[in-house]
């Protein structure tokens, strides 16, 4: 059976990692060395989440072929995620140091769902803004420059962090109202076509 994927359910795991980018941003920008095992839980509860919306997609769609691409997507949510909730005292204690390499994963790993949600919506030829994947490809490049050691005073690099999580949210967001925009005004257009 052929499912109809809406733009909304599409667009889920891109508001998950928003509401994620908010929390997150916002604790690093109150006092980034107060709230690290915060940061590490809620990440690893978004990603667990995102990797139920995958998984759920996956035995959905499992008759119709599930690309491989998007059950390791939801796999690798779930194996990361877990592991960060559990263990996020443990991670905070004995990683603290790598707490740079930890950060910029996280812009990472939200750069490439944003990238897989993008993806999503074209293969289902639904609305996909532009900006959505000019957001992960910025999240992605800022992820990774944070992880190298970029930015060597740890203030500048919470900041940087910090203005990546919400300026990302921001275009999650905006990405989200566009998207609804164009698919009322396709729907729009199709009831208009259909009437004359």
């Amino acid at each position: 059976m052929n499912y109809k994927i809406t733009p909304f359910k599409n667009n889920i795991p891109l508001i998950v990692l928003a509401a994620f980018e908010i929390a997150a941003g916002t604790l690093l920008l109150i006092d980034p060395e107060s709230f690290p095992r915060a940061v590490i839980i809620i990440f690893g509860s978004a990603l667990v989440l995102i990797g139920a919306l995958y998984l759920a997609r996956v035995l959905r769609d499992k008759n119709d072929g599930v690309s491989s691409l998007t059950m390791t997507i939801a796999l690798s949510a779930v194996i990361v995620g877990v592991p960060s909730v559990a263990f996020s005292r443990i991670i905070v204690r004995d990683l603290i140091e790598y707490i740079a390499i930890i950060y910029g994963a996280m812009l990472l790993i939200s750069g490439i769902y944003k990238a897989k949600s993008y993806t999503d919506s074209k293969n289902a030829k639904t609305p996909a803004p532009v900006i959505a994947l000019l957001g992960a490809l910025a999240a992605m490049g800022i992820g990774i420059a944070v992880m190298i050691g970029t930015f060597k005073e740890s203030s500048l690099m919470y900041l940087v962090v910090a203005a990546s999580f919400l300026a990302g949210a921001a275009l999650d967001v905006l990405a989200v109202v566009l998207n609804a925009k164009v698919k009322r005004g396709a729907d729009a257009n199709n009831t208009n076509k259909a009437v004359k």
